[in-house]
C-alpha cells in the first residue's frame, strides 16, 4: 500500500472536529478519528474507486459521521487534503488542492 500524508490543513480540520466531538461526549472524538483511519485505509487500498471531486482530487464519504475526506492519490502517496462537514460549502476545501 502507498503511504499516507496529511496536509497541515487536513490535520487542523481533524483536530478541530475531534475537539468538537470530545466536548459533546468524552471518547466520541476518538471514535471519529478511528472512523477516519478506517476510511483512509479503504482509500489507500483502492484510491481510484472513489468519486472525483475536482481534477484528480477524490472524495470519500464517511459512514458514521457526516464528513467528507478529500484526498489526492499519486503513485508515491495518498495526500489527505481536507476533511469537511458534508453540509459546509465544499469549495474552500477543494481550493486547497
Amino acid at each position: 500500500m502507498i503511504p499516507i500524508q496529511y496536509r497541515r490543513e487536513a490535520r487542523d480540520d481533524l483536530n478541530g472536529i475531534h475537539g468538537w466531538y470530545e466536548r459533546r461526549r468524552r471518547g466520541l472524538g476518538d471514535e471519529f478519528l478511528e472512523t477516519v483511519a478506517m476510511a483512509v485505509a479503504r482509500a489507500q487500498r483502492q484510491p481510484l474507486r472513489f468519486m472525483v471531486a475536482r481534477g484528480q482530487v477524490r472524495r470519500l464519504l464517511m459512514v458514521r459521521f457526516p464528513y467528507v475526506i478529500y484526498f489526492l492519490p499519486t503513485a508515491a502517496r495518498l495526500y489527505i487534503v481536507a476533511v469537511a462537514h458534508e453540509r459546509q460549502d465544499q469549495q474552500p476545501f477543494l481550493d486547497r488542492s
